[in-house]
């Protein structure tokens, strides 16, 4: 259950959080968030 939490966490700090020297965008393109076809 722990690495369950710290996974949720890890995704959202790497890739939803927007990052201040990118613009506050996030680190990852939103195109490359999206799941699914």
């Amino acid at each position: 259950q722990a690495q369950t939490v710290i996974n949720i966490w890890l995704r959202q700090y790497n890739r939803i959080r927007p990052h201040h020297a990118l613009g506050m965008r996030p680190q990852v393109p939103e195109t490359l968030l999206q799941s699914g076809p």
